[in-house]
């Protein structure tokens, strides 16, 4: 029995190290755009076919920023490491007839069924969108179905994953991080700089959930709110207001709830506020026009990057035309709606531009879903570890105020962890009654 369970122990910890190696791998990929090194990743992430769940923090990972993790021609490489982790996943839930989660699986049918149409039935008749989309419920799909995982250890893949993550963003874009000039800070031309930011925000989500998950390792909290601070600095340097709205949005919410009757909170919540007090101290002393962007005056003069006229413009053409099923699934529908209009950008805003694709019908429809959603989430609100989930959810909902979220992978995610870990808290609370 000794013997098993030391073998079992050795295993455990040997698949946890090789996960973190993967998620090296995949960095290594794009600092050293090498072939070998990518098919190497492929290769590794295949060899953990039996063992799904170690593919998880490297598709976390890879599926942020498909335009910064690309694997050539376009394609990123989250794609193909997604593709990876549902065909083991289903491996994986074969040995089990059993399905847990049915109400998430018959809305995940509804929505699939419903955007299908509306994709087909739009200005552009256009799938791409569609397709792209049955991945992330794919995922969703087969997280929900994982029992019996060890939530500590995959939180820890997750937060390491994480800091790992912006240690090597940091020491590959160190120069425009020591020169504090004009340009957004994005890893080349080629990458969106609010794309790259909406990363570091979930990045930072994840790493602000480890830090209150692991409080009683100090020293790791330590470096954590380092790594955080560190975060949200090349988040301000980007210049994207929505994820920096994300971040420090997300992390406000969960700190005004545990402050809420927990006394035992207040220490490593006044830990995290006093470097953030002096980080903040010393980003005010900045003169840069990236910081200048954050300024309430920017953002009255250029009404959110035209957002606003964009709205004004848009929503009552759908409201006059396309009420019940909007203008078409899919971010290609809404500029066809927007050069009607004399536009030349989508809405850029989670709700607003779910309403103008899929009309008042699908967006009852999501709604509906996300309050489901949210609604099993707070049944764990209690469980320190439900905290990774909701951080990468509330910092996608927060980022959507400016950027059109609902249709990312990233939000997704959030989701499909969602069910993940409420399956397993579901199962851990079974077991101690």
């Amino acid at each position: 029995m000794v013997v098993t369970l030391n073998k079992s122990k050795l295993k455990n910890t040997f698949l946890f190290y090789y996960s973190l190696f993967i998620v090296g791998l995949l960095l290594g990929t794009v600092n050293f755009t090498s072939p070998i090194i990518l098919y190497i990743l492929f290769g590794c992430c295949l060899s953990l076919f039996a063992q799904p769940v170690y593919i998880i923090p490297v598709y976390f990972v890879s599926s942020l920023a498909n335009t910064y993790f690309i694997a050539g021609d376009g394609l990123g490489i989250g794609r193909f490491i997604g593709g990876i982790l549902i065909c083991s996943g289903l491996f994986h839930l074969s040995k089990n007839s059993n399905l847990e989660n049915k109400t998430n699986i018959r809305y995940i049918i509804l929505i699939t069924i419903f955007i299908c149409f509306s994709s087909m039935l739009s200005e552009t008749g256009s799938l791409q969108a569609f397709f792209m989309f049955l991945q992330y419920f794919a995922v969703v799909v087969i997280l929900s179905q994982f029992r019996n995982i060890n939530l500590v250890e995959i939180s820890k893949l997750l937060v390491l994953s994480s800091i790992l993550t912006i240690l090597v963003l940091g020491f590959t874009l160190q120069e425009n991080l020591y020169e504090i000039g004009n340009e957004r800070l994005s890893s080349n031309d080629d990458v969106n700089a609010n794309r790259f930011a909406m990363m570091l925000s979930q990045l930072g989500a994840v790493t602000f959930a480890g830090f209150l998950i692991f409080n009683k390792k100090k020293i790791f909290q330590s470096f954590l709110i380092i790594f955080l601070l560190f975060d949200i600095f090349m988040v301000l340097l980007s210049g994207s207001r929505s994820a920096l709205i994300g971040i420090t949005g997300a992390i406000s919410i969960i700190i005004f709830y545990l402050l809420l009757g927990r006394k035992k909170m207040v220490v490593p919540v006044l830990i995290a506020i006093i470097p953030v007090y002096f980080f903040v101290k010393q980003i005010q002393s900045i003169n840069s026009p990236i910081i200048e962007r954050f300024s309430t005056q920017e953002i009255e003069d250029s009404g959110g990057s035209g957002r606003l006229t964009i709205w004004e413009k848009l929503v009552p053409s759908v409201l006059r035309d396309d009420l019940y099923f909007g203008c078409g699934f899919g971010a290609e529908n809404v500029l066809v709606l927007a050069n009607k209009n004399g536009l030349y950008y989508p809405a850029h805003n989670f709700f607003i531009d779910l309403f103008l694709q899929i009309g008042i019908v699908g967006f009852a429809i999501f709604i509906s879903y996300f309050l489901f959603v949210a609604k099993n989430i707070k049944n764990y609100i209690e469980s320190p570890l439900i905290l990774i989930p909701l951080l990468i959810l509330l910092t996608a909902l927060f980022n959507g105020i400016g950027e059109t979220i609902f249709s990312e992978k990233l939000f997704w995610n959030g989701i499909a962890f969602t069910w993940l870990y409420i399956n397993n808290l579901k199962l851990e609370s079974t077991a101690m009654t």
